[in-house]
């Protein structure tokens, strides 16, 4: 009988070596690939941004050919302004007039704005725009509040380079806002790092 059960135990169980030498491989194999993953992931989040800011960045030169003014609100990409009512981006409290208002041939995006701006994946590019005039130069910025580090220095190398660069000057810039990250998708636990950003993207554009 004691045999029997020996032979059971032996053909259904697992010794504890056995079960520690499991535990080690997942173990390493967990080491090798979510850091690989959680690379993945942020490589596809960065894409994602660049691809959007790139296309919005277009939508607005080719509103401004057609109108001859840019737009104070990515919402004017896709709904036409009302003349004497829609704000145009140059100056405070400018609107677009009758002339400029029938030219508008938009949409100019097939993106889905709404009043809070541009969903792309975990962050939103912000529906309101900012002009930004420094000497002879002039920007319009797409704000994109709560980045990860990292994705922003990834935007940081594919528009200006890397290295040597600055977070504050050049096409992508941000402002380190000190928010832990919480998101699960990032694969971090709550309150650790990579800290959030709120990162801008410039486009040069003609004085207004």
């Amino acid at each position: 009988m004691l045999n029997r059960i020996k032979k059971l135990r032996s053909t259904f169980g697992f010794t504890l070596v056995e079960v520690l030498t499991a535990l080690a491989i997942i173990a390493v194999l967990a080491a090798v690939v979510i850091p690989s993953l959680t690379s993945k992931l942020r490589d596809s989040r960065s894409a994602t941004i660049a691809q959007t800011t790139l296309g919005l960045s277009q939508a607005i030169a080719e509103f401004k050919r057609a109108t001859s003014m840019y737009p104070s609100n990515l919402t004017q990409l896709t709904t036409a302004p009302i003349a004497g009512t829609t704000l145009n981006i140059c100056g405070t409290g400018n609107t677009f007039s009758s002339t400029q208002a029938t030219l508008w041939r938009g949409p100019y995006t097939s993106r889905d704005i709404t009043a809070n701006g541009v969903v792309v994946g975990d962050a939103t590019v912000n529906a309101g725009l900012r002009r930004v005039a420094v000497g002879s130069s002039t920007w319009i910025v797409l704000d994109i509040p709560s980045v990860e580090d990292p994705i922003a220095f990834d935007l940081e190398t594919q528009f200006d380079g890397g290295g040597a660069s600055s977070s504050t000057t050049g096409t992508i810039q941000w402002t380190d806002n000190s928010i832990a990250s919480t998101t699960t998708s990032s694969l971090v636990p709550a309150a650790s790092p990579p800290w959030l950003t709120n990162l801008s993207y410039y486009i040069p554009i003609n004085s207004c």
